[in-house]
């Protein structure tokens, strides 16, 4: 399956899953901890998948919506490795003091096979 047909069946997912029909919204009650996840494996699926502008879309979103979240160290380590991905190094360097501990090591390790 192509990248783009698989980009194009997460988007047509995601449309669906985080922004239902109205009537189909009264059925659909998530908690917010629910929807942080689903948010959190849609963004890294598209990483995973090596649909890095996307997926550096996605996860700037996620960190705007959730500062808070437990996957933010997480979420900001893939951010970073998306952006060195397509070319945007000064940013993808910005994220990573962000970082803590073993990501930072995985960080540097990515940045020297650049």
């Amino acid at each position: 399956m192509g990248k783009m047909l698989k980009y194009s069946i997460l988007v047509l997912i995601y449309l669906f899953i985080f922004n239902p029909t109205p009537g189909f919204s009264q059925t659909i009650q998530t908690s917010q901890s629910k929807q942080i996840e689903k948010e959190f494996s849609f963004a890294k699926a598209l990483f995973d998948d090596g649909l890095y502008p996307v997926a550096k879309e996605q996860f700037e979103r996620y960190l705007r919506k959730y500062p808070s979240s437990i996957h933010r160290s997480e979420v900001t380590y893939m951010l970073g490795e998306s952006l060195f991905q397509i070319g945007d190094y000064k940013n993808g360097a910005n994220d990573i003091p962000a970082v803590k501990g073993k990501d930072i090591v995985l960080t540097i390790e990515n940045i020297s096979t650049c």
